[in-house]
């Protein structure tokens, strides 16, 4: 499960660009819908500001 950490988080947008499952809500800090989420891990790839921890 991916959840974004509040304080490090700019809102880029490089996690909601990059979701194929499209369930990042647009904010500061994005939002990410855990209830929907695959764990792809693709959005904590593509954070270059590691805000998103990966929860295995």
């Amino acid at each position: 499960m991916e959840t974004t950490q509040l304080q490090i988080c700019i809102g880029c947008g490089s996690c909601k660009e990059n979701c194929p499952q499209g369930i990042i809500i647009k904010g500061t800090p994005f939002k990410i819908q855990e209830e929907h989420c695959l764990d792809c891990g693709t959005c904590y790839e593509k954070c270059v500001h590691d805000a998103i921890e990966h929860n295995y």
